[in-house]
């Protein structure tokens, strides 16, 4: 079938025929390879099995490099890929060499086609260097194995292998950058997958793999990922501090409350104004802290609101802010007047008619000098704040 594909070409029947020979070989290689790896101690017969399975699919490959592959050499490829994986579950030890059999076949298709001129685009050496970097990220799982590293520290493990892998790709030859990618992609899934039992672990692979996704959208200047990276480590900074016992509700929304001042602050770049841009996120914050307060949490809640106030005023007034402005100031206000409501109390009544005269005197001096109505000094102020702030 294979000869008369390359002498006749591509019509259905000849196609289907080579596929039906490619597939009845797999099959007939992998099951009389059932037997001997059911009958060993250790399950070494899987690797020469893979070697054969890989070396199968070349020989069925009739199309040329920069050709579409053959459906039965994909079958192939992904069929070794599938024994390199079952090997890592069965032993580690075996799994590491099937792994690293697997990337050096791949390595030596890859130097045989470059040496031929092939480019690194062609489909054939894509899905060489994508069975490669499928095999070197599984090659993390034995290691931390043969190491005597326990799930979680080996989950934390392969997560920082996929972070430094990801760098290599972007500073690494071109050639390169396929296999690493991959390979990085299939180290942090695994590091996750191992440590789903363990809540501390796996939130720190969490953090770690949405670090390695940010780190990618930066390179790649995609948006859309970069974002899907932060909440990744918002999710897992949020389970850490749930791990850790944390109780108050302000440390988990500081990751979420910066990620949303970063997406005001790029819409008000935009045209959004202030208000919708930065004015939600700082009474939210605000409102948590003072909310925790209002039921008889610590003085703390009270002070990181006030904080949050502080920030808001002095950053809404250097950027000229009208919202970040206004908002801060309506929360120090209630937080000073919720925080001296204990004192005023002790303070007598005509004390407090006293200060109100005082304020209405003073109040009525100022605007008879200014030959201003009350009316005409809300325009001016309006005027001012249309034209100074944004």
């Amino acid at each position: 079938a294979r000869q008369s594909i390359r002498r006749l070409g591509h019509e259905p029947s000849n196609v289907i025929a080579a596929n039906l020979a490619a597939y009845a070989g797999m099959f007939t290689w992998l099951y009389s390879s059932r037997a001997a790896i059911s009958h060993v101690d250790e399950p070494w017969p899987i690797v020469p099995v893979l070697i054969g399975l890989w070396a199968l699919g070349q020989i069925v490959e009739v199309r040329g490099p920069n050709q579409p592959m053959h459906s039965a050499d994909w079958a192939a490829r992904l069929g070794s890929v599938l024994l390199v994986a079952t090997a890592v579950w069965m032993s580690p030890f075996i799994g590491l060499l099937s792994c690293l059999a697997i990337v050096a076949l791949s390595a030596l298709e890859w130097a045989i086609a470059r040496r031929a001129g092939v480019s690194n685009d062609s489909p054939r050496l894509r899905a060489s260097a994508g069975t490669a970097g499928a095999a070197l990220g599984l090659v993390g799982l034995p290691l931390t194995e043969l190491l005597g590293l326990s799930t979680g520290t080996g989950g934390i493990a392969l997560a920082i292998a996929g972070f430094m892998l990801i760098g290599i790709s972007l500073i690494g030859p071109r050639g390169l950058e396929v296999s690493l990618r991959i390979a990085a992609t299939i180290a942090t899934a695994a590091g996750l997958l191992s440590t789903l039992s363990d809540v501390g672990s796996f939130s720190l692979v969490g953090i770690i793999a949405g670090c390695t996704t940010m780190f990618v959208a930066v390179a790649n200047q995609d948006r859309p990922v970069g974002v899907a990276g932060y909440i990744a480590v918002c999710v897992g900074a949020g389970l850490k501090l749930a791990e850790l016992g944390v109780p108050w509700t302000e440390p988990y929304l500081v990751l979420p409350a910066l990620g949303a001042l970063v997406l005001g602050h790029h819409y008000h770049r935009r045209g959004a104004n202030s208000w919708a841009a930065y004015a939600p996120t700082i009474a939210i914050m605000s409102y948590v802290a003072m909310a925790q307060r209002l039921t008889g949490g610590s003085a703390w809640h009270a002070v990181i609101a006030g904080g949050i106030g502080v920030a808001a005023v002095c950053a809404g007034g250097y950027r000229r802010l009208v919202g970040p402005l206004i908002t801060g100031t309506a929360v120090l206000a209630i937080v000073v007047g919720y925080e001296m409501l204990g004192s005023a109390a002790l303070v007598p009544t005509w004390a407090w008619l006293a200060l109100g005269g005082t304020v209405l005197l003073a109040t009525g001096v100022a605007i008879e000098r200014s030959d201003m109505s009350p009316l005409e000094r809300g325009d001016k102020l309006r005027t001012i704040i249309a034209t100074q702030f944004s």
